[in-house]
């Protein structure tokens, strides 16, 4: 589910869009990379922005800068409230900016209503709680057992702890999706290598003293694909490369299945429903690792 806005600049405006123009106080911006982690500051025909102060799911802008004919917003839902109202406010202004033709899902908006949108319409709030709703008792009935949401900063993932959560208060979904991404820590995601022999391998890395986000199950990141291929990537093996910062030099490298079994407990926290938190790994722990 999404809401989707499509703006068309009418032939008679002579103004044109920047990012100063389309972003709206408070709002980040920045490109995701092939793990679906957000680059900050980068941007092309296509980025994601977010609220400083509530990060949630990012809406993602389609505008291409040299011709600045249309541009394009869209917001995964469910979706924190601050984006919502974010979302709305960006239409209302960059309508007003360009006099532009809007649709929103597919559905012509009259100016009239446009100016209106500073606030978003009652349609998409109930529309969002119906969507996270439906969720939650998808997770709790056992028709799944986690659900990804792309996010502004990284994947997070959904499973029953959360839905009870969710359930129980709907701003608690608005608070996990904040208090998760401005945790400071690194998403762990892997670079993929095929050998001489055919196989390919994905490479995770960790490091000494640096918060770590690591999957329990590791995986190819979605829209990756084969090399020459249009198909997802399969990978054959999984492996993490120990690596100190201190001492500048890799110190060795484990199976996933051997990284995931010598981790000591004491260093390992729940995160979400596909994820672990490793807290600070120090150089004799790495070391320790590599030697187990």
């Amino acid at each position: 589910m999404s809401i989707d806005a499509k703006l068309t600049r009418k032939e008679r405006s002579k103004k044109d869009l920047s990012l100063k123009t389309i972003l709206l106080p408070n709002l980040i911006y920045g490109c995701f990379d092939e793990a679906w982690r957000l680059n900050k500051g980068e941007h092309g025909d296509s980025f994601v922005c977010f609220h400083r102060y509530s990060i949630g799911r990012g809406i993602q802008v389609f505008w291409d800068p040299k011709e600045n004919r249309e541009l394009e917003l869209h917001l995964a839902l469910p979706a924190c409230k601050t984006e919502l109202h974010s979302f709305f406010a960006m239409v209302s202004s960059i309508s007003r900016r360009w006099g532009a033709d809007v649709t929103i899902d597919g559905e012509n908006v009259n100016a009239q209503s446009v100016i209106k949108m500073h606030r978003p319409k009652k349609e998409a709030i109930r529309s969002n709680e119906l969507t996270l709703a439906a969720m939650c008792r998808s997770l709790l009935d056992g028709e799944q057992e986690a659900i990804t949401l792309i996010s502004a900063l990284h994947p997070l993932h959904m499973g029953p702890k959360e839905a009870r959560r969710f359930l129980g208060d709907r701003k608690e979904f608005d608070r996990w999706l904040h208090e998760k991404q401005s945790l400071d820590a690194f998403y762990a995601a892997p670079s993929f290598y095929r050998s001489l022999d055919g196989k390919t391998s994905g490479r995770y890395v960790l490091t000494d003293d640096c918060r770590s986000i690591f999957p329990h199950e590791p995986s190819v990141p979605f829209g990756i694909t084969g090399l020459g291929e249009d198909t997802q990537l399969e990978c054959d093996e999984y492996e993490v490369v120990l690596y100190s910062n201190l001492e500048d030099k890799v110190l060795g490298t484990l199976e996933y299945e051997q990284f995931l079994e010598r981790l000591p407990e004491e260093l390992l926290s729940y995160y979400d429903a596909a994820c672990f938190l490793v807290d600070g790994v120090g150089l004799a722990d790495l070391k320790a690792l590599s030697r187990a």
